[in-house]
């Protein structure tokens, strides 16, 4: 998650309300996020626009039940309404 200007907020705002955020917040968010092991937050680019199409984050969680396992969440995954289906079609 390199910038916010590849389309990152707008294809959340796909999947649910999500205000704008600054460019101060994403970049506090992306330095918190590089330090965390828990939280992953992994996208798809689209190499002919340079855009976000895909994204989705994975919280691991540790747990004491299950032998002190550990239990992943997968949370905000969306694809580009353009991309949808996109392996079916030549192109979106």
């Amino acid at each position: 998650l390199s910038d916010k200007g590849k389309g990152f907020i707008e294809l959340l705002q796909q999947l649910t309300v999500c205000d704008s955020v600054s460019d101060k917040d994403f970049d506090r968010f992306k330095e918190l996020s590089t330090r965390a092991e828990d939280h992953q937050v992994f996208v798809i680019q689209d190499d002919r626009s340079g855009k976000i199409v895909a994204t989705g984050s994975v919280f691991i969680e540790r747990k004491f039940i299950r032998n002190c396992g550990k239990v992943g969440h997968i949370e905000d995954v969306v694809v580009d309404v353009k991309a949808r289906n996109a392996a079916r079609e030549e192109d979106y």
